[in-house]
């Protein structure tokens, strides 16, 4: 019985891990058509499953984090 249930808890990560465009919007705080600009001009990851577009969590993390902006004294921003 264990066993399944860490199959199944390894299974809902992964699915946690994969965001669909509606999720990505909201944790950005942004709209679908930025969004969409952003893909289109091939600056933010992302990957297709079928016809729909798909992102990963942790793709979505690091394109953050690539664009942080430094404060004035050099530091990053918070």
């Amino acid at each position: 019985m264990a066993r399944k249930r860490m199959a199944v808890d390894l299974w809902a990560a992964r699915l946690s891990e994969i965001m669909n465009v509606h999720d990505v919007a909201q944790y950005l705080q942004c709209s679908i058509a930025t969004l969409h600009r952003l893909i289109k001009k091939d600056e933010f990851p992302v990957f297709r499953f079928g016809r729909n577009l798909r992102f990963s969590r942790s793709g979505v993390k690091r394109w953050i984090a690539e664009r942080r902006v430094k404060a004035a004294n050099g530091r990053r921003a918070k």
